[in-house]
C-alpha cells in the first residue's frame, strides 16, 4: 500500500520584507523559481513565531485567515489574502510527531 503522503526535503524560507509580495526583487524571483522546481504539493507545513500562545499550538481552523502583523505599508499589501484549506488529518499527524519528540501542543 502506498503512503498517504510523500515527504520532501525541509526548507527554511525567511519571508523577508512583506513588500516581496508586491515588488519584483531578486528574492521574489528566486522564490518563484523555487516554486517552479518543486513538484505539485498537496500540503505545506508552516511554523511561525508570529502567534502568541502559552504553548506551541497547531491551528484547528479549516480555513486559516491571513494575518497582517505589520503596519505602515501600502494598502495593496493589506488587501492580499492567501486562501487555504486545512487538511485536518495532517494537523493530527503533526501533533503526534511533536508529541513523539516530547513537545506538547494545543489546538
Amino acid at each position: 500500500m502506498a503512503p498517504l503522503y510523500t515527504t520532501l526535503p525541509s526548507l527554511f524560507i525567511s519571508h523577508g520584507s512583506p513588500m516581496l509580495a508586491l515588488e519584483d526583487a531578486p528574492t521574489t524571483r528566486f522564490l518563484r523559481g523555487l516554486a517552479a522546481q518543486l513538484p505539485k504539493l498537496s500540503a505545506i507545513l508552516i511554523a511561525s513565531a508570529h502567534w502568541e500562545t502559552n504553548e506551541p499550538t497547531v491551528t484547528g481552523a479549516i480555513h486559516p485567515e491571513t494575518i497582517h502583523d505589520f503596519q505602515g505599508f501600502p494598502k495593496e499589501l493589506y488587501a492580499l489574502r492567501i486562501r487555504l484549506q486545512a487538511i485536518l488529518y495532517l494537523q493530527g499527524v503533526f501533533q503526534s510527531l511533536l508529541a513523539g519528540a516530547g513537545i506538547t501542543t494545543g489546538i
